[in-house]
């Protein structure tokens, strides 16, 4: 499901399970996030859990709202997939899910639309749920995904940040749909994002 305005997500119990097929699940534990990419300076970085500094403006509680992304200064997004809802389980965001948010749409001979990826309370924004989310298997590491409108492509984007800069320099994470060709990016550059179980290989910031 997809927002216009800052929303969250609804709560269900979490386990671990694999798909029949063994190929793609909805549900999985102690999820670790890492960026993939050709650039060494992202390359095998952890996702962080950034504050979002606004949430009073829009009438919710400091702390409400997370955006993702690569961020030294910020705590690591660990995480529990239930039913395609994806949990942060992170200490200072313990009552957060993860939802896209339109960033802005091109246009593009065909169509690219980019969202910002989002944590928030599900307690204070109860109204937004999205149970989209997806992680492909492979051998002990999963490839997280969201799904999209048929006949069009998708990626994610990690963008150097101009906004929200209080706390330092950080990349934010974007999920780009597109038919054809996508649009150009503005500092930005495609990634795949990585989650691996607790105990699994990893890398740190």
């Amino acid at each position: 499901m997809l927002f216009t305005a800052l929303p969250s997500l609804l709560f269900a119990v979490v386990t671990f399970a694999f798909s029949a097929s063994g190929k793609r699940v909805n549900t999985a534990s102690d999820l670790h996030f890492y960026v993939r990419s050709r650039n060494p300076v992202t390359n095998n970085r952890k996702l962080a859990l950034r504050p979002y500094l606004h949430d009073e403006a829009f009438g919710h509680p400091n702390g409400t709202t997370h955006y993702v992304g690569v961020d030294s200064t910020s705590p690591e997004l660990v995480a529990n997939m239930s039913a395609g809802g994806l949990y942060s389980t992170s200490s200072a965001t313990l009552r957060h899910t993860a939802y896209l948010n339109l960033q802005q749409g091109f246009p593009d001979p065909g169509q690219t639309e980019q969202y910002l990826v989002f944590f928030a309370n599900y307690t204070e924004l109860p109204q937004a749920a999205d149970n989209d989310w997806t992680l492909s298997v492979g051998q002990g590491i999963f490839d997280l995904r969201h799904n999209q409108p048929a006949d069009t492509e998708a990626s994610f984007a990690l963008c150097e940040a101009d906004f929200n800069l209080n706390f330092g320099p950080w990349y934010d994470l974007t999920y780009v749909w597109y038919t054809g060709t996508p649009a150009p990016l503005k500092k930005c550059e495609y990634i795949t994002i990585e989650s691996i179980q607790a105990g699994s290989r990893g890398s740190t910031n």
